[in-house]
């Protein structure tokens, strides 16, 4: 029944999203700006938030340090604030501009090198994403549904390429409202079958450690509540919702629905992982100690095997809904990101063209070029997916990826705030802090620490570019 579901449900989500892409205009291929609803804009922005790593990544948090996985919703949540507070000057500047990402954002104000810069960060995010779905997926079906273990992870992925592909950012962004609507009832019962099974006296079994939050050291705390938030805003997929959004209004009612919903799942999801902890004791996989939990829940349910059968497949739909949201929203940021990079050129004449004639003067340009977007959105997908089934650490690229994304805050922030211009700044600041980043790696620094150095020395040496070397950066 989970496997037949699982099957039936991906077909149906990728001819959804594929049909969304008939008689598509480029602009909602690539952010559909300016035409979100509350709603829609809500659904997609939470389910890009989201993703497979809340349902095993989180899972293995509240397993392994007990209530440090809220203390990162709580960065969420700080993060999400901070974007609610600039989502008004992003949505002007981007509006104003017509761009569709934030990349281009950064090209504008960095240069191009700082620009490419980030569309590989991006390209590389994905292949993280697009591995860990893999993992994810043949880890969960492996407990739940094994017969399906070892094909049904490699399909739903060209499942979800085909789609993103040919539907866009317009058939993410919609599709998301079902895979939101899926998720939040899979989450549900999966927090309620677990939870309610766990006895009081069980959480007693686990360390004192376990409720408080430096299970894994302060300096990861501190970077949670104080630096993460911050990262919010150099998120791709979240500055594509506010350009989506009908408006800033809008922009903003959707994230204040966001930030408490997003809250909601790290509390209950770190719950399962030290649930998991009390019940199975140190010796189970903290990845996918939930997902046993609830196959031996399940198990145990005084109902009928075709019930329990189902209800298996509704929970692993609403997971598989989430692995699937990661993914297609990642790829379509990967492949915008380089598209404007690679066809330069042809985004340029469209710009023009729009500018100068009529939208159907441009037509013929704008079919050419979104077919040239269409075909880069497939070759990355299918290159990663060849890719991730050979990368073995998983994690460490995608905690890679993320930290790196840090070191792109001081010149996003720079430019946002303070209108800061400086092809130097913003290269070499972000290049600098890499090296320390990567070489502090390499005295053994751990991967959760690692971050601060260069992070710390990316904000240095741009104030000091800003502020010394080049005094024409400021606007």
């Amino acid at each position: 029944m989970t496997g037949i579901l699982l099957i039936f449900g991906f077909l149906g989500i990728a001819v959804w999203g594929t049909l969304l892409g008939r008689k598509q205009r480029l602009i909602e291929y690539t952010s559909n700006r300016n035409k979100g609803s509350v709603w829609e804009v809500y659904c997609t922005t939470l389910s890009s938030l989201v993703g497979g790593w809340m349902f095993f990544g989180l899972n293995a948090v509240g397993f392994e340090a007990g209530l440090v996985g809220a203390a990162i919703g709580v960065g969420y949540a700080i993060g999400l604030g901070l974007l609610f507070i600039l989502a008004p000057r992003i949505k002007k500047i981007m509006t104003e501009k017509g761009y569709d990402t934030l990349d281009e954002f950064i090209g504008l104000h960095f240069g191009h090198n700082t620009q490419t810069l980030l569309a590989l960060t991006n390209f590389a995010i994905f292949l993280s994403v697009i591995s860990a779905q893999f993992m994810a997926m043949t880890s969960y079906l492996r407990v739940i549904a094994p017969e399906f273990a070892g094909w049904l992870p490699i399909a739903a992925a060209i499942a979800v390429v085909i789609y993103t592909s040919i539907g866009g950012y317009k058939g993410v962004a919609i599709t998301d409202i079902l895979k939101m609507i899926v998720l939040v009832i899979g989450v549900g019962a999966f927090a309620a079958i677990v939870l309610s099974n766990t006895p009081q006296n069980t959480w007693q079994q686990l360390p004192s450690k376990y409720w408080g939050v430096t299970g894994y050291g302060v300096v990861f705390v501190v970077g949670a509540v104080l630096f993460f938030p911050a990262t919010i805003l150099v998120r791709s997929d979240l500055w594509q919702r506010v350009i989506h959004a009908e408006s800033s209004t809008v922009a903003r009612r959707s994230l204040a629905f966001t930030i408490p919903s997003l809250f909601l799942f790290y509390v209950v999801l770190t719950f399962i992982g030290m649930a998991s902890r009390a019940r199975l004791g140190n010796e189970a996989s903290p990845a996918s100690a939930g997902m046993l939990l609830l196959h031996q829940d399940l198990l145990s349910l005084p109902l009928s095997t075709w019930f329990t059968s189902t209800l298996a497949a509704v929970i692993s739909f609403g997971i598989f809904a989430a692995l699937a949201s990661t993914a297609d929203n990642n790829l379509n940021i990967a492949a915008i990101g380089l598209s404007k990079l690679l066809f330069r050129k042809d985004w340029e004449n469209i710009s023009k063209e729009t500018q100068v004639f009529t939208k159907a003067a441009s037509k013929g340009h704008e079919e050419r070029l979104l077919l040239k977007c269409r075909w880069l959105c497939l070759a990355i997908g299918f290159f990663s997916i060849g890719i991730a089934l050979f990368l073995n650490d998983i994690v460490a690229v995608m905690v890679n990826a993320a930290w790196i994304m840090m070191l792109f805050l001081p010149a996003t922030i720079g430019a946002l705030l303070f209108g800061h211009r400086s092809t130097k700044a913003g290269f070499i600041s972000i290049i600098s802090g890499a090296i320390v980043y990567f070489s502090v790696l390499a005295i053994g620094v751990p991967l959760k620490s690692a971050f601060l150095p260069g992070f710390v020395v990316s904000l240095i040496v741009y104030l000091l570019f800003i502020k010394v070397f080049d005094r024409n950066a400021r606007s």
